[in-house]
């Protein structure tokens, strides 16, 4: 088999340090997303060759951005080109994407529970709470897991016991030293009006 591979096989042999424009291959191009796939380049580069590891096998030093998304040994044949240099426009070949600044994030602080409710998955049940957040408009309220709140089990507590407790009065009618109810707390549920 492999003496008739070679037939039609095209052999370049490369040296550490060369620089080669690499052909990357749609799957390749999956952390560049954003852009359609006709606007790409046909090819990128020049990477540096840092290692020989067979015939037809070269290691590379990849940019930042592509070094957790691709492994940096490619193969000869299917991906690498010999760059040659332009005496003209030595900045032509160069890869110019801006870094990535990663945005200042904001820490967010939860200012009270509002409301809570229960999530069912396919086989779980999630608790949810809304949260208001510090500093935040009304809009900007989200509903967050518990797991994900374990930080704020105060709040949970305190929006736990001023449910219970709006829950009681509104039952009872009145609160807990006996006073009648006053009506600056809605309840949870209106009087039956029922006859007894």
């Amino acid at each position: 088999m492999k003496k008739h591979a070679d037939k039609n096989r095209r052999f370049q042999e490369f040296n550490v340090g060369d620089k080669v424009m690499v052909k990357l291959l749609p799957q390749d191009r999956k952390f560049l997303r954003g852009r359609d796939s006709r606007l790409f380049q046909k090819d990128e580069g020049p990477l540096t060759i840092l290692k020989k590891i067979s015939k037809m096998a070269y290691k590379f030093n990849l940019p930042h951005w592509w070094s957790r998304q691709l492994h940096p040994v490619f193969h000869v044949v299917s991906m690498l080109k010999p760059f040659y240099e332009d005496a003209a426009d030595l900045s032509w070949g160069q890869i110019r994407r801006p870094g990535l600044k990663p945005k200042a994030a904001r820490k967010r602080v939860a200012k009270s529970i509002l409301n809570d409710r229960v999530i069912r998955t396919s086989r779980k049940r999630h608790q949810e709470y809304l949260v208001k957040w510090q500093g935040y408009i009304e809009e900007k309220n989200t509903w967050e897991r518990a797991a994900d709140l374990s930080a704020y089990n105060d709040k949970i507590k305190a929006y736990h016991m001023q449910k219970l407790t709006r829950a009681s009065i509104a039952l009872v009618r009145e609160n807990v030293t006996g006073c009648p109810f006053t009506p600056s707390i809605a309840p949870l549920r209106p009087p039956s009006t029922a006859p007894l």
